[in-house]
């Protein structure tokens, strides 16, 4: 198989020099079109007259505009044929499509230890939607070079009936349906370049009890965002009185909403009976050391048909052949982190 870097690389960095030239967020064409409009906009805007004037030149940069997008395109789509034609013929590709050609260069940049400057790519933290029914949460998301840039995915619960094993359709801004994650299992996108777990929270969570006082938590009747914060969460309150000891919990953080207290004397059981027409109640055993008011709890809800997550992978520092190749044509290439590579960079600055 027949490999030449120099010449391979070279001739595709033109095209990408092009490419960005025209693409460029404020140095290209297109933002310096964007950037003139903008004080024509500021210079003919006081009067019909101007405005006449200003209406010719906005259809003439939209004009423009298409244009240059019309050569990014065409630019686009002289590389595939370069991919296609040429570097196929080199490297004795059997397919004929670019992605068949694009993966036998990087079988053939493997071997010879080659590789391009790495896109440095992120994913924001995953969040829940608000009206979720079910608290749970996704794992922090793994990323690789197949990450595109402002690419907005979302998760959704499309069947509930399995506790613990929901299904969730996966969707990307970018790439459309990616297929259906399962909680508990790891779900893994190759073409999107991303990498996460659904989790269903399991049982009651309690933050703040730094004296281990309470325990044992037990609910009837919780409805989340009724009786609890929109998050399913309560905020609690433990103080004693002459050794009555009484736990009280709200559904705000203010802890000025009530919804189930109950008291004892000594440690033990506490029953928490329904305040405030709440319809929630329950028990904890309590082993007092000191008051405390700052104890929360997050209760456990079933996920639920069209809870949703969400989260985005964005590139915020670019190789110039790894983020063309990445976003025209879905392909990454080795890479290696900036200073490292073997293909030189400038040949396409």
């Amino acid at each position: 198989m027949a490999y030449n870097k120099t010449v391979i690389f070279q001739n595709i960095g033109k095209g990408i020099k092009k490419f960005n030239k025209l693409d460029a967020p404020t140095t290209g064409f297109k933002a310096t079109l964007d950037a003139i409009m903008s004080e024509i906009v500021a210079l003919y805007n006081d009067s019909e007259q101007e405005r006449k004037i200003l209406n010719l030149f906005s259809n003439a940069n939209r004009s423009d505009q298409q244009t240059l997008d019309s050569i990014k395109s065409m630019t686009v789509s002289i590389i595939a044929t370069y991919l296609t034609t040429v570097v196929r013929e080199d490297l004795s590709v059997v397919g004929s499509t670019s992605s068949a050609v694009l993966e036998a260069l990087f079988d053939a940049m493997e071997d010879a230890a080659d590789s391009v400057k790495e896109n440095t790519v992120s994913a924001t933290t995953p969040a829940a939607d608000n009206d979720n029914a079910g608290n749970g949460t996704v794992s922090s998301v793994a990323t690789t070079q197949q990450c595109r840039d402002n690419n907005d995915f979302e998760l959704t619960c499309t069947d509930a009936s399995t506790k613990g094993s929901e299904r969730w359709s996966v969707t990307a801004s970018r790439l459309g349906g990616l297929g259906t994650a399962v909680t508990a299992e790891e779900f893994e996108s190759e073409s999107a370049g991303v990498k996460f777990t659904i989790s269903a929270q399991e049982g009651i969570t309690e933050t703040g009890d730094q004296n281990n006082q309470l325990s044992n938590w037990s609910f009837t009747g919780a409805q989340k965002g009724v009786n609890t914060d929109p998050n399913g969460k309560l905020y609690v309150t433990l103080a004693d009185t002459s050794g009555t000891r009484t736990v009280s919990c709200y559904k705000d953080a203010s802890r000025t909403q009530l919804v189930c207290q109950g008291s004892r004397s000594g440690n033990g059981t506490v029953t928490l009976s329904e305040q405030n027409n709440s319809g929630l109640s329950g028990s904890v055993s309590v082993t007092y050391t000191a008051n405390d008011s700052d104890i929360e709890l997050k209760l456990e809800f079933r996920f639920a048909v069209g809870d949703k997550f969400y989260f985005s992978t964005s590139i915020t520092a670019k190789g110039n052949f790894q983020f063309f190749f990445v976003e025209n044509f879905g392909k990454s290439l080795p890479s290696a982190q900036s200073g490292n590579e073997t293909v030189t960079e400038s040949w396409a600055e």
